[in-house]
């Protein structure tokens, strides 16, 4: 069976997550990976991200969404169209990647003590 006879569409998609047929999330996964992968590219992109750093980042992504048993995918409630659901969950992906790489920054103590002046700063 293709790939495109399993979930040819985004309607078919939301029917199959709603619980009205059977879902492989595999077969999902794969039917996704062209959205997945340009999710993936528009947000390096966006954030100018070198080619070592996008292809860093799409391997993070694949691993993220196949881990727990695509559970990313099992958590779709159709509140959105599933593209959406993966360009927010891959961008919240980045996020998380970003920060514990790079950590947050918080103002020192000090600083708010001094007031905002200090903390801008």
């Amino acid at each position: 069976m293709s790939l495109s006879a399993a979930v040819p569409s985004n309607r078919r998609n939301t029917e199959a997550l709603a619980g009205q047929s059977p879902v492989d999330y595999e077969q999902l996964f794969l039917s996704q990976l062209e959205v997945i992968d340009g999710a993936v590219a528009f947000i390096a992109r966006r954030h100018r991200l070198t080619a070592d750093e996008a292809e860093e980042f799409a391997a993070v992504v694949h691993l993220r969404l196949i881990e727990d048993n695509y559970g990313v995918l099992r958590k779709f409630q159709r509140r959105s169209s599933l593209r959406t659901y993966l360009m927010v969950v891959i961008n919240r992906l980045f996020l998380d990647q970003r920060a514990s790489m790079w950590g947050k920054w918080r103002a020192s103590a000090l600083a708010k003590r001094e007031g905002a002046i200090a903390v801008l700063l």
